[in-house]
């Protein structure tokens, strides 16, 4: 057994390629039963929803991967992000991934 706080390196996830990042907002499950936006003047949270926020979520913390992923399976690409929450998250009915994007910003 590999001691995770020992800094070795796992190998990548080996999951199947993902098709959620091409499904689209109306037909995305996204595990919730009623309306799912609470948002204020400055931000608006939402479901995650992969064809709408994947390469912005990606474009962020791509570069910081290793830090942000060190305790998780080893995530290397956009894909295999994607791959991860569709698997490990969305797939669980118990769970939701939000979105939070910043209405102030025009990339938002």
């Amino acid at each position: 057994m590999v001691d995770p706080g020992a800094g070795a390196e796992l190998p990548p996830l080996q999951l199947a390629k993902s098709e959620t990042s091409l499904t689209t907002l109306s037909a995305y499950d996204v595990n919730f039963a009623y309306p799912l936006t609470l948002q204020s003047d400055r931000i608006k949270l939402g479901p995650f929803i992969p064809s709408v926020h994947a390469e912005t979520y990606w474009r962020h913390v791509g570069d910081r991967r290793t830090e942000i992923f060190h305790y998780y399976p080893a995530i290397f690409t956009l894909e295999e992000t994607i791959s991860f929450f569709e698997l490990f998250l969305r797939r669980n009915p118990h769970n939701i991934l939000f979105a939070v994007p910043e209405k102030m910003r025009p990339d938002a």
